[in-house]
């Protein structure tokens, strides 16, 4: 492992006497495999935990398991949002007892990302369907009540409204079904159940955290219009109870990091920071002890010559 500057070790420490926390960094896609690795790096050396938290989002089944991972083995859980935190990290997002963010920070909707029918390694927003069906829902009451009131005002209120209403209706119909006949009620189902798993989740993690009420649950999934619809600090602070600004020591911790705290990184970056302290401390230990062997060989080396 390459040397880290001392500075950031310092701001390291800094950052969690601040806080009194463990600190943490998840800066990926929210999977089964950015689960795994929080689990592999997983340590409780405080009562407290900070999760510096960028992604765009994922599964909502991981995103639970990874807030009651932390909910379980911690009496209080922030999640600090620098930049981006969208869909399965908005779940996320509710198990924790606080949220830090900044005029930067983007949490999104609850939002699931489903497999693409057809489709290798594609996903798309579990919003989409739902929004759709509620749009043309809307066009097809928009279009009856403009055919009605046509009828009524052309014929100088001559046909009844009962005629009017059928004939209107029965127009509508005939021009929206070959669209509705495109939607597969499978497909609908299907989406209806994965958002309400992320509701369900929601709740449930929010009954821990205490952060949000059910209310404030189900709109972050009814509220707002698609998947990237930013939610920034203010409109977060009238969702959740507990929306801190960032002290200086996390903003200065951040600067060490900036590579991938900022955007969701490709490579998976999910770690400890503690674990890189204690890194840091082992390699000092070994440069030691080599520099000790060293100087023990030059002095045998030296006793030998001086014999010869």
């Amino acid at each position: 492992m390459s040397e880290l500057d001392p500075k950031c070790i310092e701001a390291i420490e800094l950052a969690e006497d601040a806080y009194d926390a463990d600190f943490y960094i998840y800066s990926a896609p929210i999977d089964h495999i950015g689960f795994g690795r929080v689990v592999n790096c997983f340590e409780v050396s405080r009562d407290n935990a900070v999760l510096i938290l960028t992604t765009n989002g994922g599964l909502a089944n991981s995103a639970y398991q990874i807030a009651r991972l932390f909910q379980n083995h911690y009496q209080n859980f922030t999640i600090f949002i620098p930049s981006v935190c969208k869909s399965a990290g908005t779940l996320l997002s509710i198990g924790a007892h606080s949220l830090v963010m900044s005029e930067f920070s983007e949490l999104g909707p609850l939002d699931v990302q489903l497999y693409e029918r057809d489709e290798i390694i594609s996903r798309r927003s579990g919003l989409l369907n739902h929004s759709a069906f509620e749009a043309l829902k809307r066009e097809s009451f928009d279009l009856y009540e403009h055919i009605l009131l046509s009828i009524k005002q052309r014929s100088g209120d001559n046909i009844s409204f009962p005629v009017a209403s059928q004939v209107a209706g029965e127009m509508a119909t005939g021009l929206m079904a070959p669209i509705f006949e495109q939607i597969s009620p499978n497909v609908i189902g299907s989406d209806y159940r994965d958002l309400q798993v992320a509701i369900h989740y929601g709740l449930r993690l929010a009954g821990q955290s205490g952060n949000i009420e059910a209310a404030g649950v189900q709109m972050l999934t009814e509220s707002y219009p698609s998947h990237d619809f930013i939610i920034d600090k203010e409109e977060a602070g009238k969702l959740f109870r507990n929306v801190e600004t960032p002290r200086s020591e996390l903003w200065n911790l951040i600067r060490f990091f900036s590579d991938f705290v900022f955007y969701e990184h490709e490579d998976r970056i999910v770690m400890r920071l503690g674990a890189l302290k204690e890194q840091q401390v082992e390699d000092a230990d070994h440069d030691e002890e080599d520099e000790l062997g060293e100087d023990g060989d030059n002095t045998v080396e030296d006793g030998s010559e001086a014999d010869s």
